[in-house]
């Protein structure tokens, strides 16, 4: 899981890169203007837009693995890092937009916490409503609200975009009712389907920025308080 949400430079790096034609009129044909302050999260981009940017950034990556892996020694950690790598060269990893489970594992851990940081709540741990700064905020200002993990800006800043379509839990088992709840394909129509927000957002209640706490959105809309982050997973 990326420790930030996809800032407003990275965006523009992509736009400018791609042939990608985003669907929000204030990102088309951007080039040398991006939409926002570049360390900030990227926000008024589509579901479709989040999806483009993880297909290119995994191509990208995936160019790059083979010389990353004969840059890596023989020690512990380097061994860690040369699977992540294997595995995008190799195809068995993916870039993309997180699913609901796994956005909520990476924000709570396995201690069931209310909030990324624990269960009591602090205004210097998360931007919301309560915080009162009313926009979106560079992304890693509130590092002492990191999760278990040390994965930033998971509660409030904005709301971030899943793969998984929103429908009521409990959250399926793995097999193929969650397979049909996370496919990227449109065999199940999931390009028109409502999409699962989590994290809660800088106008948001203290209450709507709980690691549990879930939201919906249409896939072809955007808003200034909706962004995304990036999952490198074993998705089919």
């Amino acid at each position: 899981m990326a420790r930030w949400p996809v800032t407003v430079e990275q965006f523009a790096s992509f736009v400018q890169a791609s042939s990608h034609v985003p669907a929000s009129r204030s990102w088309q044909g951007i080039v040398n203007d991006p939409v926002g302050i570049a360390n900030h999260p990227v926000v008024s981009v589509s579901w479709q837009d989040a999806i483009a940017y993880c297909q290119w950034l995994n191509e990208r990556l995936k160019a790059i693995a083979p010389q990353r892996l004969t840059q890596l020694g023989s020690g512990e950690a380097d061994q860690n890092e040369a699977g992540f790598w294997q595995g995008l060269a190799e195809g068995t990893l993916h870039v993309t937009l997180p699913s609901e489970a796994e956005w909520e594992y990476a924000a709570r851990g396995s201690d069931g916490r209310r909030y990324p940081w624990g269960h009591s709540h602090a205004p210097e741990k998360a931007n919301h409503n309560g915080t009162a700064l009313r926009s979106t905020s560079a992304v890693g200002c509130f590092s002492a609200g990191s999760s278990p993990f040390g994965i930033e800006d998971l509660s409030g800043n904005v709301k971030e975009r899943t793969r998984s379509i929103y429908q009521p839990y409990p959250y399926p088992e793995p097999g193929k009712e969650r397979q049909q709840r996370e496919d990227l394909k449109d065999t199940y129509g999931v390009y028109h389907e409502q999409k699962v927000l989590r994290g809660g957002a800088f106008n948001d209640k203290l209450y709507d920025v709980r690691c549990a706490s879930r939201d919906y959105y249409e896939p072809n809309h955007s808003r200034n308080n909706l962004g995304f982050r990036v999952v490198v997973s074993p998705c089919l």
